[in-house]
């Protein structure tokens, strides 16, 4: 092959490294100098370099820049989507400026729902982690990916490299160069995000949570947390990167694009005629984008993928109003099936209720459970026998 491709955005955010055509990177924002190198050599110039996914909030020097030519193509219809917080003393401050009332109220009432239902811990690991809490952090954390993606009918490039993310994240936590944040609900993990760190920004690289916990808005949480642990620690820029998600648009107040880069050596004419290859095909692409190609590829592929569906529960019908002999009821532990816990997690956030107070039994014949409160109940009544498995 005569062409290198990268990614520098993903190099950079997922992997904490900066790629070697670069001596120089400014944070164009606030002219920060986020990476300076002094070693100007480099052999990977052999090839022409292809490299997507270039922020337009970074300036840059390349290496040995008389040496080498260089192309600076926009990528069409990508998006990056950050937060700006401006040296805010703390999170309220922040918020009042500048999100509307009724954001800033929704965000609080979901973070008061949690703390309401559950006994909640937040944690930061950043700067130190054991490996043994390391190993149970980041399993967990495959497996919440592994189950939100199957459930989306969808693939992640982190779980396809896996092994190489597992590999480099536990030193660059302990080196302050990326940090794990985490929920624990009553001493369980419902939300993980593994977030990487250059200078004052954090960038928000692998988040995944506990799907069955789907209506407390774990993801907006995360992020609330997040900012309040950064502003507090000096921080100022939340990256939350690419890619049209409902909560990035919420969140964010500032919107970024990126450039295509392609590197070459001007004196080599193999390395010239190829560099205008790739070039006509990145511009291929965006005409294409500006068709709206892209949109009918994402509908082809959302309609094969189907609706994005939560675990699929037995047909069943509740009431709220209803009597029950207790001899025809056996206590059951409340988390030890993932259609109780759904069952349940649905009941607290719709009563208030706190899970310490719930007490869940089941009828002989495994149709009927009852989920009891302090000042709620209800009776979920299943079509047919449901294999609780506990």
């Amino acid at each position: 092959m005569f062409l290198i491709k990268e990614r520098f955005y993903d190099t950079l955010t997922q992997k904490n490294r900066i790629l070697p055509y670069y001596s120089k990177l400014i944070n164009s924002l606030n002219n920060e100098t986020l990476y300076e190198s002094n070693n100007q050599k480099t052999d990977k110039h052999k090839k022409t370099v292809s490299i997507s996914l270039f922020p337009s909030f970074l300036d840059f020097n390349l290496k040995n820049e008389g040496l080498f030519a260089l192309k600076q193509i926009p990528q069409e219809k990508i998006i990056g989507y950050a937060i700006l917080t401006q040296n805010h003393k703390n999170i309220e401050s922040f918020l009042k400026q500048e999100y509307k009332k009724n954001f800033r109220a929704n965000i609080k009432r979901v973070l008061n729902r949690l703390e309401i239902c559950f006994d909640i811990e937040y944690e930061m690991y950043f700067g130190s982690i054991t490996k043994e809490k390391y190993y149970v952090l980041m399993t967990e954390l495959k497996q919440m990916l592994t189950k939100r993606f199957k459930q989306r009918g969808d693939s992640t490039h982190v779980l396809n490299d896996w092994e190489a993310y597992y590999n480099s994240i536990f030193n660059l936590i302990n080196k302050k160069k990326a940090s794990v944040f985490v929920i624990y609900a009553n001493k369980k993990i419902i939300h993980i995000c593994v977030n990487h760190h250059l200078n004052n920004i954090i960038f928000i690289s692998i988040p995944s949570y506990n799907i069955n916990y789907h209506k407390f808005a774990l993801g907006n949480i995360s992020i609330y947390k997040l900012l309040e642990w950064g502003i507090n620690n000096k921080y100022n820029m939340f990256d939350m990167a690419y890619g049209n998600l409902e909560y990035k648009r919420r969140w964010s107040n500032y919107i970024y694009s990126f450039k295509h880069h392609i590197i070459f050596d001007k004196k080599n004419l193999k390395q010239l005629i190829i560099s205008h290859f790739e070039a006509l095909i990145i511009h291929t692409k965006n005409i294409l984008k500006k068709y709206d190609i892209d949109k009918y590829i994402e509908k082809f592929k959302n309609k094969a993928n189907k609706e994005t569906k939560y675990i699929e529960l037995p047909n069943h019908i509740i009431e709220t109003e209803f009597d029950f002999d207790i001899i025809f009821f056996s206590e059951i532990n409340i988390l030890k099936n993932e259609i109780l816990e759904i069952l349940v997690c649905n009941f607290l956030y719709s009563s208030k209720e706190n899970i310490k107070n719930i007490k869940l039994m089941k009828n002989e014949n495994n149709k009927e459970i009852l989920i009891l409160g302090e000042t709620a109940k209800c009776k979920i009544i299943f079509d047919k026998y449901l294999d609780l498995n506990i």
